[in-house]
């Protein structure tokens, strides 16, 4: 059983950022098997709560800015790759790619979304995901350099006193590595009209959609 779902409040604020604040080019989609072996690419991400960006608003230049700051230490970045096909994620990566002139590969590097860095494919295919460039809408960027397992014991405290989220780039990895541990053509399946209840999704999975529906409330529990 596959879900999934955004924060309607948070992915709005990026659906009108990505309409509305687009850079002078377009944003470009390259396949996964066209990319060569000794090109660099980044994977980018939003961290921490997607939800808290409704409160707080991008300023636009998040994923530019943490580009920026990973350019520094590899002057050679061919494309990104989005770490997940979340929502808000992907918009945000294509809009990056408005801005910043680097191509988006068509995949990600989970399939779906996990919540740690050291549980995306690229990590356990052994690319480090550090240095890590983060990038808060309160205008700071950080730069980490730690070990695979310590990344979200530092990068957590920062993000929770940065607004709650932040637009980090990092897991560095070659053209080789891309084809070997990410997800192919999931962002052009997103982008379909029905990118889950498809013709591939039911010949190979046996994939159908079983219900539609919004929530309107969560309650967590202590225990």
């Amino acid at each position: 059983l596959l879900s999934a779902s955004t924060h309607e409040s948070s992915f709005r604020a990026v659906a009108d950022l990505a309409r509305h604040d687009s850079g002078p080019g377009t944003a470009s989609l390259i396949d996964m098997d066209d990319s060569a072996e000794d090109e660099v690419f980044t994977a980018v991400s939003i961290v921490g709560s997607s939800a808290a960006m409704a409160e707080v608003l991008p300023r636009g230049d998040e994923l530019e800015r943490a580009i920026d700051t990973i350019l520094d230490i590899s002057p050679r970045l061919d494309g990104m790759l989005s770490l997940n096909s979340g929502a808000e994620n992907i918009l945000l990566t294509l809009h990056g790619s408005s801005r910043t002139g680097l191509p988006v590969v068509d995949g990600d590097a989970c399939g779906r979304v996990f919540p740690r860095f050291e549980q995306s494919l690229l990590a356990l295919h052994g690319i480090a995901p550090t240095p890590l460039a983060a990038a808060t809408p309160l205008g700071d960027v950080f730069r980490l350099d730690t070990g695979p397992f310590d990344v979200e014991r530092y990068l957590r405290p920062i993000v929770s006193q940065a607004g709650g989220w932040a637009v980090c780039a990092g897991l560095l990895h070659t053209g080789s590595q891309l084809r070997q541990a990410a997800v192919a053509g999931t962002v052009s399946r997103l982008l379909s009209d029905h990118p889950v209840d498809t013709p591939w999704a039911r010949q190979s999975i046996g994939a159908r959609t079983l219900v539609t529906g919004k929530i309107i409330s969560v309650t967590r529990s202590a225990h």
